[in-house]
């Protein structure tokens, strides 16, 4: 399995200190809330939850320049990018999020205040509603 092979390679370089494999969480807001800095590195990807999970608890995000993900991002504002898939590009944004503070404390809180405005359930909730009498051809009342 997958699992497995990860595992041994976390075991061959002696790092089984540094990781912690925790399979599926069900509440993953205390986790997330010990990070310093969420990292996607994937291809593809869709809107993630843990995308605005972490911005909602201001866990900065960086990220590979993913449509869906640069939209939630503000285009840069709320978060960073980088535009390949090269470890040294990740590892020098990461070591610029590491000397700018205050930088990536402005982020995080434009971070939180889109997710507050844009993203909660009381506005996604009126959208569905709104999307759903349009679809059935209800007048707004």
């Amino acid at each position: 399995a997958l699992k497995d092979g990860i595992m041994a390679d976390i075991k061959s370089n002696n790092l089984m200190s540094n990781f912690h494999l925790y399979g599926f969480v069900e509440n993953v807001a205390p986790l997330l809330k010990q990070m310093d800095l969420l990292v996607f590195t994937s291809d593809h990807e869709g809107l993630p939850m843990t995308l605005l999970e972490a911005m909602t608890l201001g866990v900065p995000v960086l990220s590979r320049n993913l449509p869906s993900i640069k939209n939630v991002l503000c285009g840069g504002k709320c978060g960073y990018f980088v535009d390949s898939d090269s470890v040294d590009d990740f590892a020098h944004v990461i070591r610029h999020i590491v000397s700018n503070p205050d930088e990536v404390n402005a982020k995080a809180s434009a971070a939180r205040n889109m997710i507050a405005s844009k993203y909660s359930i009381d506005i996604n909730v009126k959208k569905y509603l709104q999307l759903y009498s349009e679809v059935l051809g209800f007048s707004k009342s």
